[in-house]
């Protein structure tokens, strides 16, 4: 149970900085810097070597598990679009910071959906940083199909091999980045995060010589700061914005090591300890529902200020003084409405499940 916890805590720390990233906090910089490799990093350490038997198999499992879920809340999204169009989280307004947008007809309505179900665009703005979990799906298929292969080769050449696959991977999308090369599903952000999955898997695999220290972690810190400051820019993987090869894996692996300590910090706090990992447990949920839940600050602040009230659909946010606001709207009102249609779902089984026999009978 403490393990579950310890790696639910670091998941609840990454999406918490995707939503301060979005929120326009002092820290969106820094933060970008590793939150999204964070995410890989978590996904190799839990991956098990016996998923390599049938990649198949466990490409599967990943869609069931992550693409199901996406296209749920994608398709919700495309059917609400014109109800969002009227209560201004959308706006036809051509102005900065406002994505402008058109009322949906029956042909608009199939194409988003379509869009979606294929993971091929048409993902609704209010959806949009579910983009991450298409490079997830991929990278990780493309792990297991590597360990499916150097497994059946004689240690430690087995090894050997899958680290050189794993750096050959990494040189091609960096490659396919720099030559603004464009690859279906975020292929080339897949290919760049494969070292990051790959020493999440080593870490899992030699947890026991990893230390986990304070110094260490203070240290990581100063080298993400470090990186940002020597670089004047910051990684955005969804603008295929990598800084550099080193760059990039310098501040990723600084920053989740920040992160692997941290947690281990936190659970010294019980209370905080179950916050945080209560927020991992939902972070996918965080991730699909955080940019909607930022139009209630947003809509807070057009009345506060009396702008107008296409002001709303400004994205992400409309001010970033309003970070606190927007960032614990963000991970809170995913949490609130998740947890919400969980009640009243147990409700309705049970209701259901005590009318049916008095139904059968009458």
């Amino acid at each position: 149970m403490d393990k579950d916890q310890y790696w639910n805590i670091v998941k609840g720390l990454g999406i918490l900085a995707v939503v301060l990233g979005h929120s326009g906090s002092p820290v969106t910089p820094y933060v970008y810097m590793y939150h999204l490799a964070l995410f890989f990093f978590i996904s190799g350490y839990l991956y098990k070597e016996s998923y390599s038997t049938d990649p198949f198999v466990y490409f599967a499992g990943r869609l069931r598990r992550l693409w199901l879920p996406m296209i749920q809340y994608g398709v919700a999204f495309a059917l609400l679009h014109n109800l969002f169009l009227r209560m201004h989280i959308y706006s036809e307004q051509t102005l900065p910071s406002i994505l402008p947008t058109k009322y949906f007809g029956k042909l608009d309505l199939f194409c988003s959906i379509k869009g979606t179900l294929l993971m091929q665009g048409g993902m609704e703005p209010m959806g949009g940083a579910m983009w991450f979990l298409l490079p997830l799906l991929l990278g990780m298929t493309l792990f297991c199909t590597i360990r499916h292969f150097t497994t059946r080769t004689v240690q430690p050449y087995g090894e050997i091999m899958a680290a050189s696959l794993v750096l050959v991977l990494y040189i091609l999308g960096v490659a396919i980045i720099r030559k603004r090369i464009n690859i279906d599903y975020h292929g080339d952000i897949a290919m760049v995060a494969m070292p990051i999955i790959y020493l999440g898997f080593l870490t899992a695999k030699y947890r026991n010589r990893v230390p986990i220290k304070w110094y260490l972690g203070l240290a990581s810190l100063v080298a993400v700061i470090a990186v940002y400051k020597i670089t004047g820019t910051y990684v955005s993987l969804s603008e295929k914005q990598i800084i550099g090869p080193k760059w990039f894996l310098l501040a990723s692996l600084g920053g989740i090591y920040f992160n692997l300590v941290l947690a281990r910090v936190i659970q010294m706090s019980k209370t905080l300890s179950y916050l945080i990992a209560y927020a991992g447990e939902r972070s996918f949920h965080i991730m699909a529902l955080h940019f909607l839940m930022f139009k209630i600050v947003s809509l807070c602040y057009v009345l506060a200020y009396s702008k107008p009230l296409f002001w709303i659909a400004k994205f992400p946010i409309i001010d970033s003084r309003w970070w606190i606001a927007y960032t614990i709207a963000g991970v809170l009102g995913p949490v609130a409405c998740v947890d919400l249609f969980a009640f009243v779902k147990t409700k309705w089984t049970g209701f259901r499940e005590t009318e049916r026999p008095s139904a059968a009978f009458g």
